[in-house]
């Protein structure tokens, strides 16, 4: 990736500032600041340090280089919110390239996601599945939005985000605040991406030496492992969200309350409840032991094809999917449909019959036979 890098009256040139706690950062910037002012000098430094330009802040001009030139428009806090998330180095490369999509998520490991994306639809050429921490907030996601839009405006931003127990009108709400900004939002199903890997029809046709009917019995013999941890991933995360409400104004959490009910969530819909991360770790060494080799659940298949990334690249490449080109991309269920079948194995049942090979082309009705 291309490099870009701030610049601002804070240090000397060809100088690096030492990397240090952001406390001592600010005392050197502060220094630097009282002795140009008592010396009558300049001081220029390039950083990717946030906590410097925290202290330029208001003392110091920013710039922002980029392939030899000056980015118009940068502000301190932008810059700040890209260089929190590690998305500074990568604008000028979404900019230049031939990109119709970037997908931003939390996630360090980006395997799994990238499998769903691939099944449900995403062109692997167009898109650019990238790592950004606290992307998922909404004030972060805005901030990058707004700069592709400026930079980078033929790239459409897709935020990804695990439920993690979110209830469908917090999933509801969260989903309107990015949307507005024109932002495509991808809330997984179930709790986590790795609950999509643990479907029995999918670990059947990942592995088909394991039939659905015994896919189903890991799956709820892996379920009744994790019970203990997802109660207290349910507990952690709803009461996380209890602390957030009373700094809003609203109560405290009950302790007491949030771990009964928790516990009852669970044990009324398991399936639904248990943590996918230690879920698919448990299936998958359940797995590995039944067929005595490394398994391969994590690929695509018909199951794991998400509904609204299905519709989310139907907007970025409406030509593509409507041509049932999308370079050899379109997902798993549409090359398949439901049954995991091709496409061409399936006729409807007023479809004529496929034509003989080397057989001429019939000629349309009321034609010259000539």
């Amino acid at each position: 990736m291309r490099e870009s890098r701030t610049s601002g009256s804070v240090g000397a040139p060809g100088e690096r500032i030492p990397p240090g706690p952001p406390g001592k950062r600010s005392i050197l910037c502060s220094l630097l600041f009282k002795l140009s002012a008592k010396h009558s000098f300049q001081v220029l430094a390039s950083t990717h340090s946030r906590h410097i330009l925290d202290a330029m802040r208001g003392t110091g001009h920013l710039v922002w280089l980029s392939k030899g030139g000056i980015v118009a428009g940068a502000d301190f806090e932008t810059t700040k919110v890209l260089l929190d998330i590690g998305a500074l180095d990568s604008i000028d490369y979404f900019a230049d390239g031939e990109l119709k999509c970037v997908v931003a998520t939390e996630d360090e490991d980006t395997d799994l996601l990238e499998t769903v994306l691939w099944a449900s639809g995403f062109s692997e050429d167009d898109t650019e599945v990238v790592s950004y921490a606290g992307c998922s907030k909404v004030d972060t996601a805005t901030v990058l939005a707004r700069f592709l839009k400026d930079k980078a405006p033929n790239i459409q931003l897709v935020v990804h985000r695990d439920r993690d127990y979110m209830e469908d009108a917090e999933v509801a709400t969260y989903s309107q605040a990015l949307e507005k900004f024109g932002i495509h939002v991808f809330v997984t199903a179930g709790n986590d991406i790795e609950a999509y890997f643990c479907d029995r029809d999918h670990v059947s046709a990942a592995e088909t030496r394991i039939t659905s009917a015994r896919a189903a019995e890991l799956i709820d013999e892996a379920i009744a492992a994790v019970r203990e941890k997802s109660i207290e991933a349910i507990i952690n995360v709803r009461t996380e969200r209890a602390f957030r409400r009373r700094a809003d104004g609203g109560g405290g959490p009950n302790h007491d309350q949030i771990g009964t009910v928790a516990a009852r969530d669970f044990d009324a819909n398991p399936k639904a409840m248990a943590r996918g991360k230690g879920l698919l770790g448990k299936l998958t060494a359940s797995v590995q032991k039944e067929i005595g080799s490394n398994p391969t659940i994590v690929k695509a298949s018909p199951r794991i094809a998400e509904p609204s990334l299905g519709a989310i690249a139907n907007k970025i490449w409406p030509q593509e999917r409507q041509d049932g080109r999308n370079r050899g991309t379109s997902s798993v269920a549409e090359r398949h449909g439901p049954t995991g079948r091709p496409l061409d194995e399936r006729r409807s049942p007023n479809a004529p019959e496929p034509r003989p090979p080397n057989a001429p082309e019939p000629r349309p009705p009321n034609a010259d036979p000539r």
